[in-house]
């Protein structure tokens, strides 16, 4: 499944830390740096692609724009930080053109500052809300993103895209998804030759512009459908210009049919009930 923008995280544009119990996040990215230290248990960890699972000691590093997903095995601890590249400019600039060699890090000091300071800031961070003190949120994202900077290293990255332009497009994807877009029009929009603009996008997301749309449609259906709208009308409010494409993609997306979903969101909607009641 593609990766999830999730355009609300960086439109807020605050840093946000949970300690979670037992943590499970489909597949995502945004603008911001994603931490995730594991204090317990085991999570499976998949990072642009590749998985891996994670220990007790080990810290998961999702750079911006990077697809990741978890799933704890079993009971698990962790902390999660999410840091918006705005909240900490010497280390933006520093990032601006290098990313972390490594993914993954074995912390050798869990009594040292790196952990620390993230869970203080897990006790000073509340989802979605502005810090009290951000001169001290600040302070403390320094000597985290300080602390991996030089532990784990720094190269230069591969990518051959802009960050700021990456994010003007899935903000403008975001807006305009269910519109009749096509990829010279795209092209068009940001300047670009079709040629050239496809090659960033497929760099970027590792996916080519029709798919990521799509896979918008499909989700953005999904949500009509589970509110009670008809299949149908899901599908061509959506932006699907037919029956028959709305119902390969979804099939694609979701691994089922558009009436297997309904019937399985009914059948989890009615064991909810029943848990509840």
């Amino acid at each position: 499944m593609l990766g999830v923008y999730e355009h609300d995280r960086d439109e807020r544009d605050v840093p946000i830390c949970w300690r979670l119990i037992n943590d499970e996040y489909y597949p995502h990215f945004h603008a911001g740096i994603e931490l995730a230290y594991i204090l317990s248990g085991e999570m499976l960890i998949t990072l642009g692609g590749k998985r891996q699972i994670l220990h007790a000691g080990q810290l998961a590093i999702a750079p911006s724009y990077l697809v990741h997903s978890y799933q704890s095995l079993g009971h698990c601890e962790s902390v999660v930080l999410i840091i918006p590249p705005h909240w900490v400019p010497f280390c933006r600039d520093i990032l601006e053109g290098q990313t972390f060699q490594r993914l993954v890090y074995d912390d050798d000091r869990p009594d040292g500052p790196l952990l620390s300071a993230m869970l203080t800031l897990a006790g000073m961070l509340h989802d979605n809300e502005p810090p009290q003190n951000p001169t001290l949120v600040r302070g403390y994202l320094y000597i985290v993103l300080g602390t991996l900077i030089e532990k784990v290293g720094l190269k230069p990255k591969e990518q051959e895209f802009d960050t700021h332009l990456v994010q003007d497009i899935l903000v403008y994807l975001q807006a305009h998804y269910t519109e009749a877009l096509t990829q010279k029009s795209l092209s068009e929009q940001f300047g670009y030759s079709q040629s050239r603009f496809s090659h960033i996008f497929n760099s970027a997301f590792g996916c080519s512009v029709p798919e990521y749309l799509y896979s918008l449609r499909c989700r953005h259906a999904a949500e009509l459908m589970n509110d009670g709208a008809p299949i149908l009308h899901a599908a061509l409010s959506s932006g699907f210009e037919s029956p028959r494409t709305f119902y390969r993609c979804f099939r694609q997306y979701f691994g089922m049919t558009p009436t297997e979903y309904l019937e399985l969101h009914c059948a989890n909607e009615t064991s909810g009930r029943q848990q509840n009641g």
